[in-house]
Parts: structure tokens; sequence; C-alpha cells
């Protein structure tokens, strides 16, 4: 029942199987405790109605644990760039419409986001001096019972016959939609565009007209967010340099000093503030 491949990852690889259905099969070194995992949230995803492909079962193909899913026919983000580069800013506008849809929804089922993004902080292989920067700026963040999707990006965003729906729910998880916002503007400026790929140099071009234009399509949709996102950015951006294989680690490390320095300043601009309010008895 196996057919044509559809597309390849870094843990598994996803082929088509039957009438209207696709099969993800997992390399043999993916825990099943892991595949479990994503499949319960795809499911959870699935049943509360978030523009999903359908997850049907796991079982086993060739001596490896493979699930069973919707497959979804169209062009991804990312592909229809690539062959027309003329559509981006349709197909980003598209993007941050989707991502405002999918944040309003609550799925309490799904993991905390918040300890993922600290685990990964504290894990970072970066300098003390930035994890420590990234900790505090972290520690002020409120959090969030949202859906997160938490790997969205122009190749996770499909355009099918009944509309743009996300691929890939394996990362997903309930906290603050502004970082799950930050994450893909970052995703944006951070990623590597992979080996091969067609019309790299206008990706490369308009990768940051790409992130303005999505940050702009989302603002409109959600006014708060304009003031909530950049302090994810400082987080988020150390968090990203565990992932050396699709982030431009040199890229990051950048991004992160200037987030520092941006980050020193207001904390100065703070610690002023504070002490205006102290000498003139106004209660904070």
């Amino acid at each position: 029942m196996k057919g044509e491949m559809l597309g390849r990852g870094r843990t598994a690889e996803i082929f088509a199987w039957g009438e209207g259905k696709a099969i993800k099969i997992f390399h043999s070194d993916v825990p099943l405790g892991v595949i479990e995992l994503e499949f319960s949230k795809s499911r959870a995803i699935n049943r509360a109605g978030i523009p999903s492909a359908y997850v049907f079962e796991i079982i086993q193909v060739e001596g490896k644990p493979a699930i069973i899913c919707e497959r979804i026919v169209g062009e991804t983000a990312l592909q229809r760039f690539v062959s027309s580069p003329g559509t981006m800013l349709s197909c980003v506008k598209a993007g941050a419409e989707l991502h405002a849809r999918i944040h309003k929804y609550q799925v309490m089922e799904l993991p905390p986001f918040a300890p993922e993004l600290e685990k990964a902080i504290r894990t970072a292989p970066v300098p003390v001096a930035m994890r420590e920067a990234a900790m505090r700026a972290f520690r002020r963040l409120p959090d969030g019972n949202s859906v997160c999707h938490g790997d969205f990006h122009a190749d996770n965003v499909i355009f099918a016959d009944r509309g743009a729906i996300a691929l890939d729910w394996s990362s997903c998880a309930r906290g603050n939609p502004y970082a799950d916002v930050a994450f893909t503007a970052l995703s944006f400026q951070l990623s590597r565009v992979p080996p091969g790929t067609k019309n790299s140099p206008v990706i490369e071009i308009g990768r940051e007209a790409a992130r303005v234009a999505y940050l702009e399509g989302y603002y409109k949709l959600d006014r708060r967010a304009r003031n909530q996102v950049e302090g994810w950015m400082l987080p988020l951006a150390v968090a990203f340099t565990n992932d050396d294989v699709r982030v431009d680690t040199h890229r990051a490390f950048d991004l992160i000093r200037l987030l520092m320095i941006r980050e020193r300043v207001e904390q100065k601009v703070r610690s002023t503030l504070a002490r205006s309010r102290l000498l003139l008895g106004v209660r904070p």
C-alpha cells in the first residue's frame, strides 16, 4: 500500500498510503514514547477542530512505527513562494491569518510550553551571560493557555482545497501565543535554506521582507501582539541555538548580542522609572 514518497525529515519519511491517506514512517532511533505523544497531541488538535491533517492510528511498517494520517494535497507556502516569488506577500498574509486563528483555541490536554522553553534556554550552547540574560527576560513574561504550534513556518503551512492548514503538530503545546509568533518571526530570520532549494538566493533576499510582512499581518489581527512579541525574542533566540542543523548559529549569535544590548537599555529605563516613582511618591 506504500506509494510515492511525499517528504523526508530528520525523524521520519512520509509516503502515500492508499486512497486519500499518507503514512509517516519514523526512523528506528525515534523512541516509541515520542511517537505516541505526537499522535496524542495531533488527535487533540483534530478534536478541537483546528485546521490540520487528521490522524488515524499508529501501526508497524517494515519493522518501524508509523502514523497513518490524512493526505493533504496542495502547495506549501514555501513551495508556492519558491515557484512564484511574486506570491510571497499573499502567502505570508495567509499564514499570519491561520496562525492567529490557531491561537484562539485552548486545548488543555496539551503539555505546557514554558517548561520546555526554560529547558532549552538552560541547555543552549551559548556563553553563560547569554543564558542568564535570556532567563531574566523569560521570567518576566506571562504564561498562557493558547494552542501554540511550536514549529510554524513556511513549509508547515499548506494551501489545500479546504483552505490553509498547518502541518506537523509534533511540537505543539499550550502557552503564550506571542511566544509562538516570536518563534515564527525568528524562523524567517535565522533558519538555513536547505541545500539544493530552488531559488534559494530569492529566499535569502526575501526573508526579511517576509518576516516583517508576517508580523504586520498578525498585528493587524491582534493589536495587543505588537507590544508583547518582542519580549520573547531573546529567550527564543537563545533556545534556537540548540538546533545547529536548521539554524544559522552565527546569525543567531549576532542577533542575541543585539537583543542583549536592548535588554540592558530597557532595564536601565525600568530602573530609572522605578526610582522616579519612589521620589514622587507614586505607587508602582
